[in-house]
Parts: C-alpha cells; structure tokens; sequence
C-alpha cells in the first residue's frame, strides 16, 4: 500500500519524502527500495529503532551473522533478566550501532512476545533473530534484482 501510495504521488527516485508519524518505518523501507530519500520522526522509541533497523540492516548483515552464535549463547546463559548485562555485552561484540541497534530490537522483541503472548523468551528471541535476519536477506535480495535502485 505504502509503495502504491509513494507512486500514486509521483515521487522518484531521487525524490524526498517527509513522515512526521514514521511508526515501524514501512515508508521509510519502501522509498529505501525506490531511491526516495526518507526523512521521518516518532515519538516512540520503540518505533524510531524498527525503522533504523529494517533500513540499515541491509549495510551490516554479515557482522550482524557473524556475531549471532555469541549474542543467543549469552541468551541462553540467562541474560533475558538482565538488561544492563545484555546491552553492555552487545556493546562488547561490536562497534556498529546498526548492529547493536538489530540485537537491541531483536531483544525488545523477544521481551514483548513473553510478556504479552507468555512465550519462552529464549525460544523467541531465536525464533525472531532467525526472521529477522532472513528477512533481511529478503530485503537484499529484492534491492538487488530491483531495476528501481
């Protein structure tokens, strides 16, 4: 719908759109995908990360692979409890804050799946660092084969 909606204004590549409500960052990825410079804010926190996260990703997935078996280790050793300890480790692993930003998310996530659906966390932090990073691969994939770049 976003992409339809960015065609149906006309917009370009090389074009600029402005969102003042950029929630999870859906525009931001599509005009990403289209050559459209993107220009959003929100006021959640939460959703400032999602949108930094789906469009940066793309820049860093082989750092952000190559460090998961040691961020879901440090999981599983129990550190869902522990917020300070989780951070300071992603901190440890690298010096990309779009990597740090993938985990932080991945995390959230996780968080949010135990205590609103009650699911294991470690099974979901997992479960979405694994969709996380296929969709990704996804995202590459598509930029790749687009004619619109």
């Amino acid at each position: 719908m976003i992409r339809a909606l960015l065609n149906i204004i006309g917009l370009k590549k090389g074009d600029a759109v402005f969102e003042p409500f950029s929630e999870s960052g859906t525009t931001a990825l599509e005009a990403q995908l289209l050559g459209i410079n993107f220009l959003g804010i929100d006021i959640s926190p939460l959703c400032a990360i999602q949108g930094r996260v789906k469009t940066e990703s793309i820049y860093v997935l082989d750092n952000i692979i190559k460090i998961k078996g040691k961020v879901i280790e440090n999981v599983i050793a129990g550190a869902e409890g522990t917020e300070k300890n989780y951070y300071k480790f992603i901190e440890s692993l690298s010096d990309d804050e779009k990597v740090k930003n993938f985990y932080k998310l991945a995390r959230l996530v996780a968080i949010s799946d135990k205590s609103r659906r009650n699911r294991n966390f470690e099974a979901s932090f997992m479960k979405n660092i694994n969709i996380m990073i296929a969709s990704v691969k996804d995202l590459i994939e598509i930029k790749k084969n687009s004619t619109l770049h």
